[in-house]
């Protein structure tokens, strides 16, 4: 695991995310013992918790990768069954929790996606491929699989 320093450098909002969702910090305590340890398994402590979003202590690595996975759980089971449309809104809004440059790859590719000109394929190509290097990026780093999610 790698030591963090006085100038940690967080790659997720770990309190934003929680809040997105919704979760409580005891509930988020709960969801990231069961994504660590698998279920059944003792809840983080609320208190941690806030320690970890007031920046008293360092967010663990496998804090950070347990938080993308629960994000993208929710991601999926809440885009299931909608359409190409409302996924179009709905995509920039949970990429947003996990990097601001995806959510705006994203909205930068679905700009261009219905072009049929020249100039708008080219950019829909280029945009595509920043998309899918920035997501295999994020999907090498935290470990997850957006193809699902993002195809």
């Amino acid at each position: 695991m790698i030591n963090r320093t006085a100038f940690e450098i967080t790659p997720l909002d770990f309190r934003r995310i929680r809040q997105g969702l919704g979760f409580s910090q005891k509930r988020m305590g709960e969801s990231i013992a069961t994504y660590t340890h698998g279920p059944g398994s003792c809840p983080i402590p609320a208190s941690r918790i806030n320690e970890w979003e007031m920046h008293v202590r360092a967010v663990p690595d496998h804090v950070y990768i347990s938080c993308a996975r629960i994000l993208l759980d929710i991601w999926v089971k809440v885009r299931d069954g909608k359409s190409e449309h409302d996924a179009r809104y709905l995509d920039p809004k949970f990429a947003a929790f996990l990097s601001p440059a995806l959510a705006l790859s994203i909205g930068l590719e679905a700009e261009f996606r219905d072009r049929n000109d020249d100039e708008g394929l080219r950019l829909h190509a280029k945009a595509l491929q920043i998309r899918k290097e920035f997501q295999s990026h994020l999907e090498s780093l935290f470990m997850i699989d957006l193809a699902n999610i993002l195809s």
